[in-house]
């Protein structure tokens, strides 16, 4: 038995949570759960507290070939109604999975919760350029009836994929108590995404702040026309949508 399997075993016997270990040996939840994962070894010093901790011996910890312990004694002052909820390599992919099928409609609906004006300012300033044969009673109604149908839309899909993750809310909500593999599975994919994380954040930043451009575009090149700078809000809008939906996405 490794030494993550036996820091594992350890810790659960003595009914501990992995915060409650990492408190005890003045470490942060991340190093117990690379210890756990195999990612990475505790110093000696670490070593030493675990042996005194358990009140196992080091030669137990630190060879494999040793499957039995000694001696244990349960820890003292132990919170026993603390409970920690199991994530499975299966539970675990498929939470990444979720949220991997999710990023794209979400950051849609927030796209379009931003841009759900764009329709109805477009059509009045159309309208009151004589632009287009409706009466402002008409441009209006058309603009807030485009207005609903896409907040709908976009409430619609922000709920839907809501719902489909409330099998997932224990993992906010209770400690976790990760198999064998599953930090580092973590950890992969996340080096993996870094790059595509850090591309679209950048795009993302960068749209929201050229949004204004239109405006600016207007005030230049139509500076007496009114109607030019109404049509830009929603090409403004448009592109902060735009960059909202790669922030989203990305996150």
């Amino acid at each position: 038995m490794i030494l993550a399997d036996k820091i594992i075993e350890l810790r659960k016997k003595n009914g501990l949570s992995q915060e409650e270990l990492a408190e005890k040996l003045n470490v942060s939840r991340q190093s117990i759960s690379k210890w756990e994962g195999a990612q990475s070894i505790p110093d000696m010093n670490k070593i030493l507290k675990l042996s005194d901790l358990f009140s196992v011996s080091t030669d137990y910890l630190l060879k494999d070939e040793i499957e039995e312990m000694e001696t244990q004694v349960p820890i003292e002052d132990h919170d026993s109604s603390a409970r920690e909820a199991s994530v499975s390599m299966e539970e675990a992919n498929a939470f990444l999975a979720y949220k991997s099928r999710i990023a794209t409609p979400m950051a849609f609906a927030v796209l379009l919760f931003i841009v759900s004006t764009a329709p109805l300012i477009a059509l009045q300033a159309l309208q009151e350029g004589g632009k287009l044969p409706l009466s402002e009673n008409q441009a209006g109604g058309i603009g807030v009836i485009l207005l609903l149908f896409i907040i709908g839309i976009g409430t619609a899909l922000f709920l839907k994929n809501s719902m489909d993750g409330e099998r997932f809310a224990y993992l906010k909500k209770e400690p976790l108590n990760t198999a064998y593999g599953v930090n580092g599975m973590i950890a992969e994919r996340k080096a993996k995404l870094q790059s595509s994380y850090t591309i679209q954040t950048i795009l993302g930043v960068l749209v929201c702040i050229l949004s204004t451009t239109p405006l600016f575009f207007s005030m230049i090149f139509f500076p007496d026309q009114d109607m030019a700078m109404a049509i830009a809000v929603p090409f403004l809008l448009l592109l902060v949508g735009i960059g909202s939906f790669l922030l989203v996405r990305a996150s």
